[in-house]
């Protein structure tokens, strides 16, 4: 009986112990898109066409696939994108997320993004369409300027 009482109390710790180290905190942090300059807004709005009939000409290359980049340098920009002056931006204070996702129309576009950011990146990308709007499987880029965050990894969910 006394072994019993003993090993209990021995298991009884660490029992505890695997609880509280489980129990992983909720903590998300909500973070939105900053309204950036007008070189870079001009650059995204040029190369990343917000009509999913046109193709990008120096973004995803002969790639079809749902990419998302989570970019946290100029080598990492200059990595994915093969267009001449890219725009300046400022990587110790700012990311930058770019990527294509597949849509069920010609006429889809991003009307808002948010990151959420625990210990992953969500980045959730509010859809609409336009009313005339054609029915076929096409690309929807985005893109976005945000402050600083951690490479994690990073998913993507679009909302409509």
């Amino acid at each position: 009986m006394k072994n019993k009482r003993l090993r209990l109390l021995m298991l009884l710790p660490i029992l505890v112990l695997g609880v509280v180290a489980c129990d992983e905190s909720n903590d998300e942090k909500i973070i939105y898109p900053i309204t950036p300059e007008q070189e870079i807004l001009h650059f995204f709005e040029e190369h990343l066409p917000v009509q999913t009939a046109t193709k990008s000409d120096c973004f995803f290359l002969g790639n079809n696939d749902e990419l998302s980049y989570l970019i946290n340098s100029f080598a990492e920009l200059q990595s994915i994108c093969d267009c001449n002056n890219l725009p300046n931006i400022d990587f110790s204070q700012y990311s930058l997320i770019v990527g294509q996702k597949k849509v069920p129309n010609t006429s889809c576009f991003v009307s808002e993004q948010r990151i959420i950011e625990t210990n992953i990146i969500v980045l959730e990308l509010t859809v609409d369409s336009n009313e005339n709007n054609y029915p076929a499987v096409s690309n929807m880029y985005y893109w976005g300027i945000y402050p600083k965050v951690a490479n994690k990894k990073l998913n993507t969910i679009l909302k409509e």
